[in-house]
C-alpha cells in the first residue's frame, strides 16, 4: 500500500467522520426547531385563555379579541377545536371550556344589558337568572384561571 493510498484512505475517514457530525447536529438543531415551535404554539394557548379569563373576571369580555390580536396571539373558532392534537384530554377540554364558557359569557351579558336598555322584555325573571349565571361564569373564570398555571406547568417547558 502506497502512502497516496493511505493518505486518501485517512481523508476518506475524516469526509465521512465530519458528514457524520454534520448530520447529528442538523438533527439535534431541527428537533430543537421542532420543541420550539410546539412550545409557542401551546403558549399561544395559555396566553389565550388567560386573556379570555382575565377578560370575562374585568367584565371587557368583548375586549379579549383584541388583547389577544396586541399579544400576538391570533386564535379562532378552529385553533381552539385544535387543542386535542397539542394537549392531553384534560387540558384540552379545560381550554375548550374556557372558549364556549367565554361566548356565553358574551351572550349573558348581552342579554342582560338588553333587558336593562328594555330591548328585551323581563319574562319569568329572566333578568335575575342571568345575573346568576353572571356570577357562575365569573366564578368558573376565576378557578379556571388557577387551573391554566396547573395544567400547563409541564408543557411550558423546554426540557
Amino acid at each position: 500500500m502506497s502512502a497516496t493510498d493511505i493518505i486518501n484512505c485517512i481523508a476518506s475517514v475524516i469526509g465521512l467522520l465530519v458528514s457524520i457530525v454534520a448530520i447529528y447536529i442538523s438533527i439535534q438543531m431541527e428537533r430543537r426547531h421542532i420543541k420550539m415551535d410546539l412550545f409557542h404554539k401551546r403558549y399561544n394557548f395559555y396566553v389565550a385563555c388567560d386573556i379570555i379569563c382575565g377578560c370575562c373576571l374585568t367584565e371587557l369580555e368583548n375586549s379579549a379579541e383584541k388583547r389577544m390580536e396586541v399579544f400576538n396571539v391570533k386564535m379562532d373558532d378552529y385553533m381552539f377545536g385544535s387543542s386535542e392534537f397539542l394537549f392531553d384530554s384534560e387540558t384540552s377540554k379545560l381550554i375548550l371550556s374556557i372558549y364556549s364558557k367565554w361566548r356565553y359569557y358574551i351572550d349573558v351579558n348581552y342579554t342582560i344589558k338588553s333587558i336593562e336598555n328594555k330591548e328585551i322584555a323581563d319574562e319569568h325573571g329572566l333578568y335575575e337568572s342571568m345575573q346568576e349565571e353572571k356570577e357562575r361564569c365569573k366564578n368558573f373564570f376565576e378557578n379556571a384561571r388557577k387551573e391554566l398555571d396547573i395544567h400547563f406547568k409541564k408543557y411550558l417547558s423546554l426540557n
